[in-house]
């Protein structure tokens, strides 16, 4: 078979849970394993593809980025490098105005509090005690959210009352003052630990600073909600947690958000917040952002500093933005991207920020070109696909030019991406699971992928790199030669994952739905290119239980996302072509979720509440069960 041609297989690994989950941990991380793991690697074709097979090429051990063209289409401004938060704001203010998204329909933008704001219809203390009751709803209704870590209601009113009393006096820092965020909690900001979804973790590493992303953020205003949930150390795809609780998807909660970045995705698809910050390995900014029908941005690679945060997989992740709409998003990117690069040491200074050209009167596809390898593209669910194919449609209508491709090496992705992550989380983990101490605090999932990645050969994790070299010269070819601008495939190949009743205390292994989440991820991680995902439509989630919340025998339609990757550095284009399909779409992509907040009604209640004495915000959650 041609290293062209592209096979759907799926990866063959059972589920685990309960005892039989306890003795095959037993047996991965005790010396009768050896033998077993050599069967599960080989029926999975990691040795036959990294082991036994020889690739004619130097390994490349880190994305290259250097050598792509520079983006000159598609750009409204170019901000400064190392601009603070206030300017890069004002810089994207005075750019692109204050358009409202036609998407917000569904959920509150950072422009419409900014305009509450200046209006005096609202106040940022209104809406943070609005926050604050929602925050306490979602925890104690049944199943409770958990989307939170660390959540403090005294430093979120301390915050809000400063940037209330700037626009009483007519002088807000920006257009994201009073505005509130959350921040996964694998990155580091100065005064609360860093967990990475661990037990143990913030014990055992001090913070020592925050990174330069979310200091901008404070600097122009924004005010930060707290630390969100996570799949433990980011080593999993469906945001199941043992240790802080497993946060719930809002379109229904007896499905799974995706993850890592689990509580970024629910708690910003739920209204709770404008935006989050998350990081993505493996799709873990995208997949949740898919799964949960949001925006989500996995950046080029060393566009955003996340420094001093924990390395725990260093050559594939970055951090980015998760928002509501695309243009939320990008006003997000803008304040994260090309900020402390020199003050940590990472240099060459990424290219300049160019802001995208989101004008509504010249917003166009014409004279673009996506590349479509339909045959990957059409490995998923048939209902997935379908609602990919409209979007695809939609943007042809607005004068994109669709162009078959062919990817070759597509199939050595899947083992090595998973060599790759798994490997470096291993040896960055490493010296917390060398002690047995600390290790049985890591939950069983996370232990087995671990050990496992034991049985990676030194020879496996060069030839995983040798891949990553054969993908990068291909797709430098298709977007060079071929002249392709963008790779369109699916976010996921199904909506999300039914939650294990029996998985929420005593967690579970599924190697195949993690893989299988990753399809197509894994490429944009190992090239270090941008990848961007926009909600377009629904799709049938993935049944593993009987056992539902809602009594709802009819299908449970959950959320589908288009990806749309670009060469390096071109994230202005990415951002460019995702607003026409935002705007393509209107209320077709967007999905009511179960449990839903709209802060700035919630805060209406608030104002209202307090001017006439009554005492207290009318307490109660938006649940659509129908």
């Amino acid at each position: 078979m041609s290293e062209d041609e592209y096979r759907a297989e799926e990866v063959s690994s059972p589920v685990l849970l309960g005892t039989p989950l306890r003795i095959f941990l037993g047996l991965i991380e005790s010396g009768l394993f050896s033998s077993i793991r050599s069967v599960l690697l080989r029926r999975n074709n990691i040795p036959q593809t990294l082991e036994e097979k020889s690739f004619a090429c130097e390994p490349l051990f880190t994305p290259d980025t250097n050598g792509y063209p520079s983006e000159t289409q598609n750009q409204a401004c170019i901000i400064p490098q190392d601009a603070d938060g206030a300017t890069t704001a004002a810089a994207f203010v005075d750019s692109l105005g204050l358009i409202e998204n036609p998407s917000s329909y569904l959920r509150c933008s950072a422009l419409e509090f900014h305009a509450s704001y200046l209006s005096n219809a609202l106040t940022p203390s209104d809406v943070a005690e609005a926050f604050i009751v929602a925050v306490e709803e979602s925890e104690i209704m049944s199943p409770p959210l958990r989307l939170f870590i660390e959540h403090r209601p005294a430093a979120i009113r301390t915050a809000a009352a400063a940037s209330t009393e700037r626009y009483a006096a007519g002088n807000p820092l920006s257009i994201l003052d009073g505005v509130i965020f959350g921040v996964k909690d694998e990155l580091d900001v100065d005064g609360y630990p860093t967990t990475a979804g661990t037990a143990f973790l913030a014990t055992h590493r001090p913070v020592t600073g925050t990174i330069p992303g979310v200091a901008a953020l404070l600097q122009a205003g924004a005010i930060l909600a707290g630390k969100l949930n996570m799949h433990e150390i980011g080593l999993g795809t469906s945001g199941l947690n043992t240790v802080h609780g497993t946060p719930r998807n809002p379109h229904n909660v007896d499905y799974h958000t995706g993850g890592s970045s689990s509580g970024a995705g629910a708690a910003v698809a739920s209204g709770l917040l404008t935006f989050a910050i998350g990081t993505d390995g493996g799709g873990s900014i995208r997949i949740p952002a898919g799964l949960c029908g949001i925006v989500g941005l996995k950046p080029t690679a060393s566009r955003i500093c996340a420094l001093p945060s924990p390395s725990i997989a260093h050559t594939v992740t970055c951090c980015g933005p998760m928002a509501p709409t695309v243009r939320d998003c990008a006003l997000l990117y803008a304040m994260l991207a090309n900020k402390g690069h020199e003050q940590h040491g990472m240099l060459p200074m990424p290219p300049p920020l160019a802001l995208p050209n989101l004008s509504s009167t010249i917003i166009s596809a014409t004279g673009l070109t996506a590349g479509i390898h339909w045959a990957w593209f059409e490995h998923a669910d048939p209902e997935v696909v379908r609602a990919c194919k409209h979007a695809v449609k939609l943007l042809q209508g607005a004068g994109l030019i669709i162009k078959p491709i062919v990817i070759p090496h597509l199939n050595d992705l899947l083992p090595a991406h998973s060599v790759t992550i798994t490997s470096e989380m291993r040896a960055n983990m490493g010296e917390y699971i060398s002690n047995f101490a600390t290790r049985k605090q890591l939950t069983a999932e996370v232990r087995i992928s671990l050990a496992i990645a034991d049985g990676f050969s030194a020879a496996a994790y060069i030839n995983a790199q040798k891949v990553r070299r054969k993908l990068d010269d291909a797709v430098r070819h298709i977007f060079d030669s071929e002249k392709i601008d963008f790779i369109i495939t699916p976010t996921t190949p199904t909506a999300a994952p039914q939650i294990r009743p029996a998985s929420l205390s005593g967690g579970a292994s599924d190697v195949s739905t993690a893989v299988k989440s990753m399809r197509f991820a894994q490429l944009a991680n190992m090239l270090g290119l941008p990848a961007i995902t926009v909600p377009v439509g629904s799709a049938t989630g993935g049944s593993t239980s009987k056992n539902k919340s809602n009594n709802n025998s009819s299908p449970d339609k959950l959320p589908v996302g288009l990806q749309i990757m670009a060469p390096a550095w071109h994230e202005a284009s990415l951002f460019h072509i995702a607003e026409i399909l935002e705007s393509q779409l209107g209320p077709s992509a967007g999905m009511q979720p179960q449990v839903y907040w709209n802060l700035i009604e919630r805060a209406k209640q608030h104002r209202a509440a307090s001017s006439a004495s009554t005492g207290q915000i009318k307490r109660h959650t938006q649940v659509d069960r129908t």
